[in-house]
């Protein structure tokens, strides 16, 4: 192999066709020592009031909890919501004051965690990821049912408080990209539904489209790449994406026409994700199929990465403990990495 998995993955969000088909598996393929493809760092200033188990505070106030039931995934701590009334943010929702962080001295001890777990920056990529999205900001805020309401009938606050957090996010994004010399601004924004998206795109396009541009063009202006994440069926939006520099997408979750989705954007936007499998929430026996699990590896890869323009990245959903899962993953990577190492030659 003549490229590192840093070079080779960056070709990604260059447009060009890698040697070998990046991959992220959950569990190691003996014989094959590559490093990751990527890393990607949250600044821990930005969780500075988070305890061991994602709970405690954000930046904006917003309280969190996690348990076993959410896979531990913070989630806003129900009925604890800090904003009622969108009219009235302005009182509520104030700029977070980072005059006091040393970038400088956060990155190097932040690097110096990823050291510790192997990461070697000539070796993968590195991501900085400095937000969960302006659309998941509001819902925090008020909650989905009041947060959704607030984009329908008084969008001109929404529009305001939005562009509020991008002058918080904007300028912080750009010195973390330059303290942690990142080759990638990873974006977040979960935006919709297994079947739907929670939001139209006209919607989107006035309320939260010229935050994430702005939020993309720090990298852009940097010569880097920007990067988003959303899950669920999100397709809708693919094309302001695109227009505003994005050029990968994760985790690309198989509610969304991937095959289409590749046809009409090629190389523009590389796909990252494109495998999932759900175990149930409780088994007492084998209920996974090995050859169906072992075919359907092989048919994504086979539809979606000739030509270039895609990452596989996949693995079971299931909730702590479900002595499936490892297995499960087991066969995804067995049949995967060999598969991708080998598909462009």
């Amino acid at each position: 192999m003549k490229l590192t998995p840093k070079e080779n993955f960056l070709r990604l969000t260059t447009g060009e066709c890698p040697e070998w088909v990046p991959f992220s598996v959950r569990v190691p393929v003996e014989g094959v020592n590559l490093a990751p493809n990527m890393m990607m760092v949250f600044p821990s200033w930005l969780q500075k009031d988070r305890t061991a188990n994602n709970g405690g505070f954000d930046i904006w106030g917003v309280e969190y909890e996690a348990n076993y039931e959410t896979n531990f995934g913070a989630l806003p701590m129900p009925g604890k919501f800090i904003l009622d009334d969108i009219t009235k943010w302005r009182d509520v929702i104030k700029m977070p004051d980072y005059s006091d962080v040393d970038f400088d001295l956060m990155a190097k001890r932040d690097l110096e965690k990823l050291g510790e777990r192997g990461f070697d920056p000539n070796q993968s990529a590195f991501a900085v990821a400095t937000h969960n999205g302006y659309f998941q900001n509001l819902m925090a805020f008020m909650g989905f049912t009041e947060g959704l309401l607030a984009m329908y009938e008084e969008p001109e606050e929404v529009y305001e408080l939005v562009m509020f957090m991008s002058d918080f996010y904007i300028p912080f994004a750009k010195k973390c990209m330059e303290a942690y010399n990142a080759d990638i601004l990873d974006m977040a924004d979960d935006m919709a539904t297994q079947t739907d998206p929670f939001v139209s795109v006209e919607m989107y396009r006035e309320l939260i489209k010229p935050a994430h541009a702005k939020h993309a063009q720090v990298a852009l202006d940097m010569g880097k790449a920007a990067t988003m994440h959303n899950c669920g069926r999100c397709e809708d939006y693919l094309e302001d994406y695109v227009e505003f520099g994005i050029s990968l997408w994760n985790p690309a979750q198989v509610s969304n026409d991937l095959k289409a989705a590749k046809a009409k954007f090629g190389n523009k936007l590389a796909i990252q994700g494109g495998w999932e499998y759900h175990l149930p929430l409780s088994m007492d026996k084998l209920l996974a199929d090995e050859e169906m699990i072992r075919q359907s590896v092989r048919d994504v890869i086979n539809n979606l990465a000739p030509g270039g323009g895609y990452c596989f990245s996949g693995g079971a959903f299931a909730l702590p403990g479900n002595e499936m899962a490892p297995l499960v993953n087991k066969w995804v990577a067995e049949e995967a990495v060999p598969l991708c190492l080998d598909f462009y030659k």
